[in-house]
């Protein structure tokens, strides 16, 4: 009997790594709801696999989500809007979205008897910190989308079922390649600002990130579907590698060394985003083997190849989350 997995946002920037990757295993049927609000081709690649249904629907819409929850086993949470700018556009609409739209996912998760529900948080939750953070470290939230992320987490933590497994993945500072495309990322955008303009701005630069491809981040999706439950039920995990815990300049500098002629200008003026972490990953890489199978460099080195093949403007603002609601929300 094949396991039937429903990812909500399957269609987004990691959504289609990860419906590639299962769809090499023939004991999975995968059913994708996505609004396919920045990008609608990003799956049309597997389109004509049997393994695979496609639904536009909204996670805020009791109707679409009774369509495809009622049929699953395993539920994957990676719908919401993402970034801190794109959630300060519209509070109300951030709520609905990564809040109340999870509540109505658990409920129906309940409801219906699903077996598992992953939840994609984020990292972000721990703010601003100066010593290596852990899943039981204090929480310390310095946006709106962590807040939202914090409050979804505890809301599963309270409202689940005690038959349904739940597991809280926290993701890194996501880089790297995907058919939906984002370069609203710190990795990606200063690579492609390199590749066509041949100059990093860094605000600051001391700041650390805990990195992680794209890719990778599937990978642990993956993982979490098939892992034991003994294991991994009602666990969280971030979602990384400690050799990726890195600063800003040292990002700059590994772009500069794949690019030729790159000009580096460190700009030490007050700046917003106030975030600084290093995450361990300790916990991950012991519960469920994840290991990062992509460097740094290599990540920054497949943006560049694909900037190469591929005629992009990679200021559109498709590419940019904020950039993109902002216009739609004017609307």
């Amino acid at each position: 009997m094949k396991k039937k997995v429903l990812i909500t946002g399957g269609a987004g920037y990691i959504g289609y790594h990860l419906v590639r990757q299962l769809l090499k295993r023939k004991d999975v049927y995968i059913t994708v709801l996505d609004s396919f609000l920045y990008e609608d081709s990003s799956l049309n690649e597997f389109k004509k696999n049997k393994n695979l249904s496609i639904i536009k629907g909204d996670i805020c819409n009791l109707y679409d989500m009774v369509k495809v929850v009622k049929n699953a086993d395993i539920v994957i949470a990676l719908a919401a809007i993402v970034g801190d700018p794109a959630c300060a556009l519209d509070e109300e609409q951030t709520y609905s979205s990564n809040y109340h739209s999870t509540a109505l996912l658990v409920q129906l998760c309940n409801y219906y008897k699903v077996k598992r529900l992953i939840f994609a948080s984020s990292c972000s939750v721990y703010g601003a910190s100066d010593i290596l953070l852990n899943e039981g470290s204090k929480l310390s939230p310095l946006s709106l989308y962590a807040k939202t992320r914090i409050m979804s987490e505890e809301l599963i933590k309270k409202n689940v079922s005690q038959n349904l497994e739940w597991i809280i993945l926290r993701f890194g500072t996501v880089f790297g390649w995907s058919k939906r495309m984002r370069f609203d990322l710190v990795v990606n955008f200063l690579t492609a600002n390199s590749f066509f303009a041949k100059k990093i701005d860094i605000l600051g630069g001391d700041q650390w990130r805990p990195l992680v491809h794209v890719s990778d981040v599937a990978n642990a999706l993956f993982l979490s579907i098939f892992a034991d439950g003994n294991i991994v039920s009602r666990e969280i995990f971030n979602v990384g590698d400690n050799k990726l815990n890195v600063q800003i300049k040292d990002i700059a500098e590994k772009i500069s060394s794949k690019i030729k002629k790159v000009r580096i200008n460190y700009k030490h003026i007050p700046f917003s985003d106030r975030r600084n972490y290093k995450v361990s990953f300790d916990k991950i890489r012991t519960l469920l083997k994840f290991e990062a199978k992509y460097s740094i460099e290599s990540g920054i080195q497949e943006i560049i190849t694909n900037l190469q093949k591929n005629k992009i403007d990679y200021l559109n603002e498709r590419y940019y989350n904020v950039k993109y609601l902002f216009k739609l929300f004017k609307k």
